[in-house]
């Protein structure tokens, strides 16, 4: 379409999970073409896939609001964050309609609009602008990459140079090899609970309040921010598993598939307070894993048995203060299913 590229590189949040740095080069309407310095040629998806394009870094306090929309998005309004020289602000009620040069355009009110690029903090797609596509079938593989991203998907082929994959949103990217920090390989046999919807849902917020701006419970991520991170005597960051604010049960229903529980508990480092907090696993009614912690508790990686375990529940309960800054974190809680 001859469009020119736009000044600035942004991080592009597709709805399925994978956060890609990228530069939208072109628009035709609502199909934006995209390149990565992670991969090679570009490539071309509808913006229905899209929940969010960020263009610069601001701390938590300071992004208008961006990351509490990111996790729930508006019904029917697109958002748009402008900067200024101190802080983020937000202009709500609006249509992304696409980009045009080095313009993002946009309609209010049933005027079309445009702003340069260069303004721009970031954009968050309302949930009537898209839809999240199938999980693709396992096997899967999960790539992380340079400068701590992961990117999962179907491995169509790989050689010295590069790696092809296959995204949910069902476009390939050709991923630099000398880009890739290490391949993992989902397969049926090992299921992360991230990736299951529970069945069923408790939520008692403490005193009965309820914070509207969080969630009780949120998957690959705190409140923070992305990712959990774990602390104590061997602290590090990983992007999958489960964070809960007390008192929260989330059940899974297992129909007796899977051998055994694993998962690292803990309480995030970046929760305030003194932080006390309640760690459990049931099976139904059965305690299999019962802990109190800190924040300064070490972290407890767990093995449990679950042959047969129709009903697998995790909870997070009140400890001694009620703190609201618990975020209790069952980092990396994944199912396994034993050879035969």
């Amino acid at each position: 379409s001859g469009l020119s590229p736009l000044p600035r590189q942004g991080l592009v949040l597709f709805r399925s999970g994978p956060a890609l740095p990228a530069t939208v080069r072109e628009s035709a309407g609502r199909q934006i073409t995209i390149d990565s310095p992670l991969t090679r040629g570009s490539v071309s998806v509808s913006l229905s896939f899209v929940q969010a394009i960020r263009y610069a870094k601001f701390v938590r306090e300071d992004d208008g609001g961006f990351g509490r929309y990111l996790n729930e998005p508006k019904d029917e309004a697109d958002l748009i964050y402008f900067k200024t020289s101190t802080n983020v602000v937000r202009q709500r009620s609006v249509r992304i309609e696409g980009f045009d040069g080095d313009d993002l355009a946009y309609g209010v009110g049933g005027d079309l609009r445009s702003r340069p690029i260069e303004d721009l903090y970031g954009i968050v797609m309302a949930d009537i602008s898209g839809f999240e596509p199938d999980p693709l079938p396992r096997p899967r593989v999960l790539i992380s990459l340079e400068g701590g991203h992961t990117i999962g998907g179907r491995l169509l082929s790989m050689d010295a140079e590069s790696c092809v994959l296959e995204l949910a949103e069902r476009f390939r990217l050709v991923v630099r090899r000398e880009r890739i920090h290490g391949i993992a390989v989902h397969s049926d046999r090992l299921v992360f609970l991230s990736e299951l919807e529970p069945s069923e849902v408790e939520e008692t917020p403490a005193f009965g309040l309820r914070d509207e701006n969080t969630r009780q419970w949120m998957v690959n991520r705190t409140p923070l921010g992305e990712g959990i991170h774990i602390g104590g005597s061997d602290p590090r960051e990983v992007d999958t598993g489960l964070v809960m604010r007390p008192r929260t049960r989330l059940t899974y229903d297992l129909g007796g598939q899977f051998d055994t529980f694993n998962a690292t508990v803990c309480i995030d480092r970046r929760s305030s307070g003194p932080a006390h907090a309640v760690f459990r696993v049931l099976s139904g009614e059965q305690v299999l894993f019962n802990a109190s912690m800190t924040l300064e508790t070490e972290p407890k990686t767990i093995e449990l048995e679950v042959d047969g375990v129709e009903r697998l529940t995790i909870e997070a309960d009140f400890g001694e203060n009620f703190d609201f800054g618990d975020h209790c974190a069952f980092a990396e809680a994944r199912l396994i299913k034993r050879g035969q």
